[in-house]
């Protein structure tokens, strides 16, 4: 930003953000894993996403974000996991457009059918409990400055094996059916 004030005299004026945290790189992983889970050859609408990262500040930040945007969708769709493109909902005498504001209109998902994400923070990257006690930030996104209460995971654990055991245990997974 400095480097582009030096060059130009201007203030730089950011109109996106793109990567993490922004809501379109979670609903392109939300796209991506209903294409998998669809090739894999099941068919029902995926429900819930289970989120790792390893970095409270932009990976759980972002997949909470996320979260709260699939709440608002649920609540201003009635609940139907698929609208037609530009489609608006009539709520307390205001129309409110239920698309993200970060994805494209030319943008070709499938349908939005995710009712949550779960954020898992694991302790095998940036993040280390000793150097972040307290789970408080040491740096969250100019853009996200006030969103700083969304960088507390729904769980923490030390390896991405403690995960996925949560996840087998949270879906009731037993390996015996298959």
């Amino acid at each position: 930003e400095q480097l582009y004030l030096k060059i130009t005299g201007k203030e730089m004026k950011y109109t996106a953000i793109i990567g993490k945290p922004s809501e379109i790189t979670y609903r392109f992983a939300e796209h991506t894993l209903s294409q998998v889970k669809k090739k894999m050859g099941y068919d029902s609408p995926l429900k819930k996403i289970y989120f790792f990262g390893d970095n409270p500040e932009v990976d759980i930040l972002g997949s909470n974000l996320y979260n709260l945007y699939l709440k608002r969708f649920r609540k201003l769709s009635g609940g139907r996991a698929v609208l037609k493109r530009g489609e608006v909902i009539r709520m307390n005498r205001k129309v409110l457009a239920v698309t993200s504001r970060s994805i494209p209109d030319e943008a070709e998902f499938g349908p939005q059918s995710a009712h949550s994400i779960d954020s898992i923070l694991v302790c095998t990257g940036v993040y280390k409990p000793t150097q972040n006690a307290g789970n408080k930030p040491s740096y969250v996104h100019r853009d996200f400055e006030h969103a700083s209460e969304y960088v507390v995971p729904t769980l923490e654990v030390n390896t991405c094996l403690d995960a996925t055991k949560y996840i087998l245990t949270d879906e009731k997974f037993d390996p015996k059916q298959f």
